[in-house]
């Protein structure tokens, strides 16, 4: 009898269920997991704001992993630095399957959240609820970039972010007449 660390009976699970897979897809699981592994051996779990491993470039405002979280489809959060150059916005967005943070590191900007508007500074923090509309700008006049950290809960399939961002957000933003 095998027991978990709370001393609960694991026999039933042991060797069984899904550490047992059969049938015409096992196989296929198994080796995706053994690559997944071997893939992930050599990355780095620190990294740097401004070394990113992986980018998602946007105009004006590339996101930037400084952790590759895409070899981790299985983590439970997100995070980016977010780089609003002089001029530069992000289109307003929601996100519908989360909470989002951003955590202002360098430079001044706007951030909006539900159409207010807010001035945001090194260090501020905003807390975005799932569902809310947002964005943020950095003006035109500023000679730095507007760098925000930015962390999501929970973590989504890099290709499941473009289709929640996708399209104009329910809700109200700054300069709507609605």
């Amino acid at each position: 009898m095998s027991n978990d660390k709370d001393g609960k009976d694991r026999g039933f699970y042991d060797g069984n269920g899904f550490d047992n897979l059969t049938g015409p897809g096992a196989q296929q699981a198994y080796d995706f997991w053994d690559r997944l592994e071997e893939m992930r051996k050599d990355e780095p779990l620190k990294g740097n704001l401004y070394d990113p491993r992986v980018s998602a470039d946007f105009p004006q405002n590339p996101c930037n992993l400084p952790i590759n979280l895409m070899l981790w489809p299985e983590r439970m959060m997100d995070f980016v630095m977010l780089r609003g150059e002089p001029g530069g916005e992000f289109p307003p967005h929601t996100h519908g399957y989360g909470d989002e943070i951003y955590l202002i590191i360098n430079g001044e900007g706007i951030v909006i959240i539900d159409g207010v508007e807010y001035e945001a500074k090194k260090h501020d923090i905003f807390w975005i609820p799932a569902g809310t509309p947002h964005t943020y700008r950095t003006p035109a006049d500023k000679t730095e970039s507007f760098d925000i950290f930015a962390v999501n809960v929970p973590g989504v399939k890099h290709t499941m972010r473009s289709t929640y961002w996708a399209g104009p957000p329910k809700g109200k933003m700054a300069g709507d007449n609605a």
